[in-house]
């Protein structure tokens, strides 16, 4: 501590000040604890739990719907819609096959319409579940589901465009068949995945 009148620095115990005799009396050793100045500084700084937005759930699977998955299926859907809406999938050949099946070209119509309309559906789905949006997991499985019925109706209008003349195993080449099963696998393992942390979409 140290002595009121001449400043010098005595032990706790002192009761006369040796230099000056003034006398002395004790004072609580948490007197002479002085907060560091930036303290308000230091403890500011500090990270709340708060501050994680997901809960302590692993999002890896959700950061990979949302930052490439539902993009790349936008994408490919764009470039699919593109083409059914001006025939070109059949290269050449469009207005050859048109001219033989001219029912075929409203089919490939409202197949391109449709599927347009599932990359315009999994663009905002991947937006809503970057914000968290409440409703987002209902609205990716509407995505996937619309993928699946806009193949199979493309498949239905098709066949009957072609008088028969087609079969469904002539449409189902392999990568639509890996679509759809895609689609219904997705559908059920991210209805499980989001039903864990439906507590995260409240915004």
């Amino acid at each position: 501590m140290t002595c009121k009148k001449c400043g010098a620095q005595l032990p706790d115990d002192t009761k006369f000040c040796p230099e000056c005799g003034e006398t002395v009396s004790a004072q609580p050793a948490e007197a002479n604890i002085q907060p560091p100045a930036n303290a308000d500084v230091q403890y500011a700084a500090v990270p709340t739990p708060a501050a994680d937005k997901y809960q302590g759930f692993s999002m890896k699977w959700h950061k990979f719907l949302v930052y490439f998955a539902l993009w790349a299926g936008a994408l490919v859907n764009l470039f699919s819609g593109f083409s059914m809406l001006t025939g070109a999938q059949y290269g050449d050949a469009s207005d050859y096959v048109y001219a033989v099946f001219p029912k075929l070209k409203t089919a490939d119509l409202i197949g391109g319409v449709l599927t347009l309309l599932a990359a315009l559906l999994a663009i905002v789905t991947a937006i809503n579940l970057i914000k968290l949006k409440r409703g987002a997991p209902k609205l990716l499985t509407a995505t996937y589901v619309a993928a699946l019925l806009s193949g199979i109706v493309y498949i239905v209008l098709a066949i009957s465009a072609m008088n028969g003349l087609a079969s469904i195993g002539d449409l189902l080449q392999p990568n639509v068949i890996s679509n759809m099963v895609m689609s219904v696998i997705m559908i059920f393992v991210n209805y499980i995945y989001y039903k864990k942390r439906s507590s995260l979409f409240v915004n």
